[in-house]
Order: structure tokens, then C-alpha cells, then sequence
């Protein structure tokens, strides 16, 4: 089937018991399973659909590890301890591809913070 472009909003949510007052937090992401570079792809069977992860609403900056390109996320100041800290993410699976029918593309993508 031939796929229409797909755009999705979801959240990184983390707590940090205790941290340095001082201490600015980043959040990288792995490329993926599939990927090829950093050309995101989900998985099913034989199947295989192109997507990226972003660091902002427009869709811009590609969020991954700060390097090839890519944009890692940081705190605009210490992050309170104790307290829960929501990230956005933003998706997009491009229109256009064609891809067989499939039960669930998948993939998994490590998040790493960094203090």
C-alpha cells in the first residue's frame, strides 16, 4: 500500500533524584535498528518505512547524538530534582512510499541522558 505522510507528537519524561545545581542535562537518541546512518527506518518482515525523530515542532532539526548532523536535546538551565521533566518529541513518516501490508512496523531507539 502507498503511505501518506504520518506526523505524531510523543514525550521523554525523566526525574532525576538528585543532580548538581549546576548541572545542564542532555538527551540523545540511537539511530535505530534499521537505520542507515541517520536514515530512521521501522521494521516489518521484509518491509521497511522511513522515518525521522525531531527536536522541534517544524520538523528541522533531526534528534540524535550531536553527530552526522543531528541535534541532541539540553536543558536551558539545571533540571529541579525531584521533579518530573517532559520532552517532546516530533515524528514524521514521509509520504509516498509503498510499502506491504503489515501487522506492526516497529523499531527501537535508545534515549541516553547525559549529566
Amino acid at each position: 500500500f502507498r503511505i501518506s505522510s504520518v506526523e505524531w507528537t510523543g514525550e521523554i519524561v525523566f526525574r532525576c533524584s538528585s543532580i548538581a545545581p549546576e548541572e545542564i542535562v542532555r538527551i540523545a537518541l540511537s539511530p535505530g535498528l534499521g537505520a542507515q546512518g541517520w536514515k530512521r527506518r521501522l521494521a516489518c518482515g521484509t518491509g521497511a518505512l522511513a522515518y525521522q525523530l525531531y527536536l522541534d515542532r517544524d520538523r528541522t532539526q533531526i534528534w540524535g547524538d550531536g553527530s552526522g548532523g543531528t541535534f541532541d536535546w539540553r536543558s536551558e538551565g539545571p533540571v529541579p530534582p525531584n521533579t518530573d521533566v517532559v520532552v517532546p518529541v516530533y515524528g514524521r513518516i514521509p509520504a509516498g512510499q509503498n510499502v506491504p501490508a503489515c501487522a506492526g512496523y516497529h523499531d527501537s531507539v535508545t534515549v541516553t541522558l547525559i549529566f
